[in-house]
């Protein structure tokens, strides 16, 4: 639901067809705008992105992976700061020239247009398909690799790209110092993971996953925590607490360091109210 009770899908479809007469790079822009604004404002995943400041380092370097149209990524590059950098990946063509054109001001962000993945099966390039929602409205956010998570829900497709695909630890030669890492990939957070080894290994970050893709791979998940030696956590009243895969909630969970647990700061581990 949006703000006031108002159905999100509706205002999209206002958006789209009413504000936009279905002119997609126009609803695309105005999108964005509304997202990063809403970021900005706290009222964008909420309760994620006020966790943010207590697991972003200043002058650190993070990794936005599917980053859409910039939402987390201009909250993140403000966090991180000027010496700071953010690694933001998005493949869909048109949400990354999007983005590209919201990041130009922003010195401390790098574009890179790409879907991050295993790399299991040796491919450069891989079909990503973005689905209508009702009222024949395109949906970015939900790009998603064959088979998308929605294809069994009736959603129609808009279009398909062909995008490049790599591992993040193909990138590992341009990091120095990753404190954190957001990922919404649309389930495939789980070969994500298995992209990422080497350069979880080295940095130790923290970890923002979307809920849903790990809970679809929640035996794969549970096995690459216990081999990274990381901590699933979720958000539980407020208080970030450990949580199998496979018992997850809510929108976002939180893969830790295990000798980073202990060391979570405290407005995290405390329930509002506590002291």
């Amino acid at each position: 639901m949006a703000a006031g009770g108002i159905p999100l899908i509706f205002l999209k479809n206002l958006l789209f067809h009413g504000v936009c007469f279905r002119n997609q790079p126009r609803y695309f822009a105005l999108k964005a705008r509304a997202m990063q604004t809403a970021a900005r404002l706290g009222l964008y995943e909420a309760a994620d992105v006020k966790r943010l400041p207590f697991l972003i380092r200043p002058g650190s370097e993070v990794v936005d992976v599917g980053a859409n149209f910039g939402a987390y990524t201009v909250v993140l590059a403000r966090l991180v700061g000027p010496s700071g950098k953010v690694f933001a990946f998005e493949p869909l063509p048109p949400a990354a020239d999007t983005l590209v054109r919201t990041c130009a001001r922003l010195g401390n962000v790098v574009i890179l247009r790409e879907a991050l993945s295993d790399g299991a099966d040796a491919q450069e390039e891989v079909d990503l398909r973005v689905p209508f929602l009702a009222g024949a409205v395109p949906e970015p956010a939900l790009a998603a690799v064959d088979p998308a998570p929605w294809a069994d829900s009736g959603l129609k497709t808009w279009k398909v790209f062909r995008v490049r695909v790599r591992r993040l630890d193909d990138h590992l030669g341009s990091f120095r110092d990753i404190s954190f890492i957001k990922v919404d990939v649309e389930g495939g957070e789980a070969a994500f993971l298995a992209g990422a080894t080497e350069t979880i290994h080295r940095f130790r970050p923290m970890l923002q996953l979307e809920s849903s893709g790990l809970r679809a791979c929640a035996a794969t998940v549970n096995a690459w925590l216990r081999e990274a030696q990381y901590v699933l956590m979720t958000a539980v009243n407020g208080r970030l607490e450990r949580c199998a895969a496979e018992a997850l909630s809510g929108l976002n969970a939180y893969a830790v360091p295990e000798e980073s647990v202990d060391r979570l700061p405290a407005a995290l581990r405390t329930r509002p109210g506590q002291t």
